[in-house]
């Protein structure tokens, strides 16, 4: 017994290490690139039908025994007893591989020709397969395991390698399985077949995925190295004056072996031959910062360049670190007093940081200062700048991969110039006021200047300003040197003083008057006190003046004379007027003309003119007393006049009867006491208050009426008339003549004195529809007919009457089915409520009359026939038919016949007819006459 267990543990042994080593039927040697890859593509699901496969595709998830599908995924298929895989066998969630839900019977499942390949050759088949079922999922039956062959057969059909995978056990976690082996073409073979079997029999289980199945060229072991490096990767900073010597060992010869260098910069994915390097040893120089892969490809002679016959090496790797980019700011001179800031911007490239020192010139004493604002550092000096810092500043970084990098920035320090500003000696509101730079020369030529005040700058040397208002403004002060350096801000305040305005009011006087006042009305806005002097422009006194406020002087003689004032503040601020005064003769002559000549009634307005003079000057006052009386509200006091002036003045509110006289006393001044004075009698008539009241709104057919809404109210007699559109004789209206719209109508009253007045009222006319109840119609008896009614107007109400035998009698249109003849009234009535009415008559005929011959002959004489009103009978046909009994002519309701069928004319001859209406049907002939 014990014998028999070793024997059945050294078989089990033995089957566990056969399967392992089917399994491991990798390549040892080098590898060259995939001559086949099946990957099954990417995208979205499914994927497209295969092929090379004899089972039934499945579009979606989980297929049944003897199907299978394209998928990037598959999930809890069959109560979850597959494993759930959300991407394939190389982690590309949208990669597709192939699920197989084996059939019952083993047979081959996958049979795909695969050609370019190279004869006498060894290639490496492998293929990734997984076990979909999970441990223990059939339900505690047994579970049947995937058993695989795989086989390389030629085109004739000899195996040219074959393995068996034994069954691929169930895991507890989705585990891929790479499956391999060997096989070498035959000379002069460039295509194999590549046959997938199943060996299991179908039940629960035999499950698989399938992915990534590649040929790949097989052959002696590479062996490359960097001399002087320990393993295959090399790493150094771009810049540094390195070379690397890559060498290269195959481990067994070739008969007559080739080899290529290869390089790639995408981490392998792409490669590129590198022209002359072509021997066991390749040279590489540094190159710029980046990842280099370097491999060996070896193929007999003349297959080199063949995908399918070379091999290649495990790659050598170059990483080339990047230096530190360092960015410093343009070399500009410095001015001495000024702040020093550097700034510089370091990129560390291939690492997230790194360490970094500046280095100042031998004399400088500045202490830096570091703020790290992402990849910027600014540096900022700890003191004002000085001439001893004038030099080179140097920025020096270390990347954290070791790479150094260095920049530097000159720093020249200049002198820098002083300004100031001049002030004007006295400032006034609303005067030109000036304003200059000046500067010292310590730092050469003054190349501009930068002024500034409150909302204003400027560049000039000297402001010419001018202030509207009196105020304290700060000015503000640079200037530029041509070496580049600004001075400090000079600061000085202006003071605007308030300017003074001269002013005073001239007297009236004449040449008897004692003396002329002049009154002062000059003003300053901050109400300092005012020095005056006063000039009277008399050339019999040349030096007459005064320094009142208010100066008195007497004139010698008439005259025009420059009076002028002068105006001086505390402040020195001056102002000046002069106006032309004159002194008047002492002898006016007052007069006056009225504008109203004839009847003068109390609503109308009195003009009088102004015709008074005087010997020498002007008039300076009229006092018109319109009632002989000195009450303001019938007085006229004119201080300006001047000749031709005209004056109203309206007598309705001083009216004491129906007539009464007035006496107008006009005075005319030429100064103080130089005085004239005229008066005139006047009689004025009582006017009359027409009065109208409203006029209601008519429609314009309302018959003419007499107007009555005119009146007059202040019990005046005399005689009252009506104007405007639709009025004849003195007061009958006629809205038909008016026609419809808004007419303005007029009440005017005469009085027996001849004083008219007249008031106005607004009258509306509002438009009559215009309306047709349409032609008088016939309907044969039982039938019905449309009123054909039509009407003009806007939102119209319309009324037929009466409504007997009506579909409807309040359209304009409605259907009517009569017994017996009847007339209709229709009525159209606007939204005004006026209306318009037309009458028609409805025959009703009791028999149908049928024509019996027509001439269409284009004479104009019955050229058609024609059942009158059988149009007016539901469901009425006509019919003709010629001697064949063939229908010619049909129609329902009204139709004329013009003797023609299909668009040619009918012969001549006798036509048989048949009319059906109201259950009856009538036959005849008709003659049809050429």
């Amino acid at each position: 017994m014990i014998g028999y267990f070793r024997k059945v543990l050294l078989l089990v042994s033995l089957l566990f290490l056969l399967k392992n080593s089917l399994l491991a039927q990798l390549c040892t040697g080098s590898l060259g690139d995939p001559v086949v890859n099946l990957t099954f593509g990417n995208g979205a699901n499914p994927g497209p039908p295969s092929s090379f496969t004899n089972m039934s595709f499945f579009a979606t998830d989980c297929p049944n025994d003897g199907q299978y599908t394209i998928r990037s995924n598959t999930q809890n298929c069959f109560q979850s007893t597959w494993h759930s895989l959300l991407q394939d066998h190389t982690g590309d969630p949208n990669g597709y591989m192939m699920l197989v839900n084996a059939s019952f019977q083993p047979s081959d499942f996958y049979v795909q020709k695969v050609g370019g390949l190279c004869g006498n050759t060894t290639y490496e088949f492998a293929a990734w397969v997984m076990n979909l079922m999970r441990n223990a999922s059939c339900f505690g039956g047994p579970t049947i395991n995937p058993d695989l062959t795989f086989s390389i057969e030629t085109p004739t059909g000899a195996v040219l390698a074959s393995r068996t995978t034994g069954q691929i056990a169930v895991s507890a976690q989705p585990k891929w399985e790479q499956i391999g082996m060997f096989f070498t073409t035959p000379p002069g073979t460039s295509e194999v077949i590549m046959r997938l079997r199943n060996n299991a029999p179908g039940g629960c289980g035999n499950d698989l995925a399938i992915d990534d199945i590649t040929f790949r060229p097989c052959g002696a072991k590479l062996k490359t190295a960097i001399e002087g490096i320990s393993g295959n990767r090399a790493v150094l900073c771009e810049g540094a004056p390195t070379s690397f010597r890559f060498t290269a060992a195959i481990t067994s010869q070739l008969a007559n072996p080739e080899m290529q260098w290869q390089e790639s910069r995408d981490s392998g994915r792409n490669w590129v031959n590198i022209q002359g390097a072509q021997t066991t040893t390749y040279t590489w120089n540094n190159r710029p910062a980046g990842n280099y892969l370097y491999r060996v490809l070896v193929a007999d002679r003349g297959n080199i360049n063949s995908l399918a016959c070379r091999i290649a090496s495990q790659p050598l790797e170059v990483r080339v670190r990047a230096k530190p980019r360092i960015e410093l700011v343009a070399a500009t001179p410095f001015c001495v007093g000024t702040r020093l800031n550097i700034s510089g911007r370091i990129n560390w490239v291939d690492t997230s940081n790194g360490t970094y020192n500046w280095r100042q010139p031998a004399g400088g004493s500045l202490v830096m200062a570091q703020k790290d604002s992402g990849s910027f550092y600014l540096l900022h000096a700890g003191k004002v700048a000085e001439a001893a810092d004038s030099g080179w500043y140097r920025l020096e970084a270390v990347s954290g991969a070791g790479c150094t990098a260095a920049d530097s920035v000159r720093i020249q320090l200049l002198a820098r110039p002083a300004a100031s500003i001049q002030l004007p000696t006295l400032a006034c509101q609303g005067t030109t006021t000036e304003l200059a730079a000046t500067a010292s020369q310590n730092a050469g030529a003054i190349a501009g200047w930068q002024w500034s005040w409150p909302g204003q700058t400027s560049s000039a040397q000297r402001l010419s300003l001018r202030f509207d208002s009196a105020m304290a403004m700060d000015f503000r002060l640079v200037a530029l040197a041509q070496n580049g350096c600004y001075s400090d801000t000079a600061t000085a305040t202006l003071v605007v003083h308030a300017q003074p305005v001269a002013g005073f009011l001239m007297p009236e006087v004449c040449l008897t008057d004692p003396f002329a006042q002049f009154s002062n009305t000059s003003t300053i806005a901050d109400g300092t006190p005012l020095r005056f002097n006063w000039r009277f422009g008399d050339p019999a006194n040349p030096a007459a003046g005064s320094t009142l406020a208010n100066a008195q002087y007497r004139f010698s003689r008439t005259g025009v004379y420059a009076v002028g004032l002068t105006v001086t503040s505390a402040a020195g601020c001056t102002a000046d007027t002069v106006q032309q005064f004159t002194v008047n003769g002492a002898a006016p002559k007052a007069g006056f003309s009225l504008g109203t000549t004839g009847l003068i009634c109390s609503a109308d307005t009195v003009v009088l003119r102004n015709e008074s003079t005087v010997d020498f000057g002007n008039i300076t006052r009229l006092v018109i007393r319109w009632n002989n009386n000195d009450n303001p509200a019938e007085m006229t006091v004119d201080e300006a006049p001047f000749a031709g002036k005209t004056y109203p003045f309206v007598y309705s509110t001083l009216m004491r009867g129906l007539e009464q006289k007035f006496t107008i006393r006009f005075t005319a001044y030429s100064g103080i006491g130089c005085v004239q004075e005229l008066t005139r009698e006047i009689t004025v008539n009582q006017s009359p208050q027409a009065l109208m009241t409203a006029i209601s709104p008519l429609c314009a057919n309302a018959p003419a009426f007499v107007l009555q809404q005119g009146s007059e109210q202040g019990g005046l007699s005399g005689t009252g008339v009506y104007l405007g559109a639709g009025v004849s004789g003195t007061d009958l209206f006629d809205p038909l003549v008016a026609g419809a719209g808004l007419h303005p109508i007029a009440y005017q009253f005469t009085t027996t004195a001849g004083c008219r007045d007249t008031a106005e009222q607004t009258i509306r006319v509002y438009p009559v529809p215009q309306v047709s109840a349409g032609s008088d119609l016939s309907v044969l008896v039982g039938g019905s007919i449309t009123l054909q009614g039509s009407a003009n107007g806007s939102g119209l109400r319309y009324l037929w009457t009466p409504p007997t035998d009506l579909s409807n009698p309040a359209v304009l249109q409605p259907l009517a089915r009569p017994r017996q003849d009847r007339s209709y009234l229709l009525t159209a009535i606007s939204p005004d409520g006026c209306s318009a009415s037309d009458e028609m008559k409805v025959t009703v005929v009791n028999e149908l009359y049928i024509p019996n011959a027509f001439s269409p002959n284009g004479d104009g004489l019955n050229d058609s026939w024609q059942v009158p009103f059988l149009e007016s009978v539901a469901g009425a046909e006509l019919r003709v038919f010629n001697r064949y009994g063939e229908l010619v002519f049909f129609t329902t309701g009204k139709g004329r016949w013009d003797g023609r069928h299909k668009g040619a004319d009918l012969p001549a001859g006798i036509y048989v007819y048949q009319v059906r209406y109201n259950g009856l049907l009538r036959k005849g002939t008709v003659m049809l006459v050429r």
